[in-house]
């Protein structure tokens, strides 16, 4: 639906996005619409799964939800990081 109106674009989109540019670095291969790039850590591989689920309504919903879930999967806090 967001590729027939952009204008139709949410967060989750955004977070898709996030969670494909992820996947990309940490494996080195391209993204491919649809195709999550699982990475062979634990963490970085659950918060790439769970950024790029087919289904907007099972992604993080907010940048908020996604720095909880990368706290949460990667043991460390980014808020205190920020200046």
């Amino acid at each position: 639906e967001v590729s027939l109106n952009a204008h139709k674009a949410e967060p989750p989109a955004d977070i898709y996005s996030i969670g494909q540019i992820i996947g990309s670095i940490l494996t080195g291969r391209q993204p491919q619409p649809n195709i999550p790039l699982l990475p062979d850590h634990p963490g970085w591989r659950e918060v790439v799964d769970k950024a790029t689920q087919f289904d907007p309504g099972r992604r993080p919903s907010t940048v908020d939800e996604l720095q909880r879930l990368l706290e949460r999967a990667l043991g460390f806090g980014l808020a205190e990081n920020r200046r």
